[in-house]
């Protein structure tokens, strides 16, 4: 039995380049390859599992929803972890000039204000607070509020 969870879990950074746009898709893609031998809508289902992670909207299945939370439980993690992963995140990002990488960021993390950040009951009761605290945290940083 192949569970979607897991499979999500497992390929949604199968692939992934920072210097990309396609990441998603491409870790789709390569899920495909390696899931030649399961059920095509089975297979399908979880593409568009690791197709959701591009965007994070809630989606119609509690499982995918479920995938998408843990993969933003980072956001609601203890703040100095928080600080951890979010410098993390610009080393990875270094190529990207800080004036263009802080205006994109600063969008995302508004963004994640503005939608939903927890799809599930669990994860917003156990992570939202914290998650909301962490981000504006980081926008009242002197670098994300003059960008």
């Amino acid at each position: 039995c192949f569970d979607s969870l897991t499979a999500f879990i497992l390929f949604h950074d199968a692939v992934y380049n920072p210097k990309a746009l396609d990441n998603e898709e491409q870790s789709a893609a390569a899920f495909r390859r390696y899931a030649k031998h399961i059920d095509l809508d089975l297979s399908e289902s979880i593409q568009n599992l690791i197709l959701a992670s591009k965007t994070h909207k809630c989606t119609d299945t509690y499982q995918a929803n479920l995938g998408l939370d843990i993969d933003m439980a980072i956001l609601g993690s203890e703040p100095s972890r928080f600080i951890e992963y979010d410098r993390a995140i610009r080393k990875e990002y270094e190529h990207v000039p800080d004036c263009m990488f802080f205006q994109a960021r600063k969008r995302f993390l508004q963004q994640c204000l503005q939608d939903e950040i927890y799809h599930t009951p669990m994860f917003k009761e156990m992570f939202h607070a914290q998650a909301v605290m962490n981000i504006n945290g980081l926008l009242d940083d002197e670098r994300y509020a003059k960008a």
